[in-house]
């Protein structure tokens, strides 16, 4: 079965994956939310808002993810995955529980649902979802599995079926 690249981006986007795109104006991405690099700090995020575009900031520490979300973050993605484990993501929700969460970095078929039952709001998910060979060799029909797969995992999680 062949597919397309557009129902490959259909199908991630349906998965709730955003896909990273090179753009020189935020109008070029409507309604796409535009993540920001873990180092840069959210200074100023009305922009993005006035376009429409979701802010997502990379922090780690308590300290940057009330800074984050003080400046008008929408969802806080929680970075690296290797460091702020499932554990480590519960013990934040505790004194947050109103911030959201999501972690990205590390996240695989085993962690994913770990986080969504400890609170996420989402998942990022990288070369588990979209393994560079498959990429590399065009395996569109193994993307889309993936994609499905963790669709899966996350609505069993939230005990949801889709």
């Amino acid at each position: 079965m062949s597919h397309s690249r557009q129902e490959v981006v259909q199908t991630l986007l349906d998965t709730g994956v955003v896909a990273v795109v090179r753009v020189d104006e935020p109008t070029e991405l409507p309604r796409l939310a535009r993540a920001r690099r873990p180092s840069q700090p959210p200074n100023d995020t009305s922009t993005s808002h006035n376009f429409g575009v979701a802010v997502l900031p990379g922090c780690l520490t308590p300290t940057e993810i009330v800074a984050a979300w003080s400046a008008g973050a929408d969802v806080i993605k929680l970075f690296p995955g290797r460091v702020a484990t499932p554990g480590y993501f519960s013990d934040l929700k505790g004194p947050f529980p109103s911030i959201k969460l999501m972690p990205t970095g590390n996240v695989d078929r085993k962690t994913a649902p770990e986080y969504i039952k400890a609170g996420a709001v989402a998942v990022g998910v990288g070369k588990a979802l979209v393994d560079p060979a498959a990429l590399h060799a065009g395996d569109w029909a193994q993307i889309i599995e993936n994609a499905r797969d963790f669709r899966a995992l996350v609505d069993e999680a939230r005990g949801t079926v889709r």
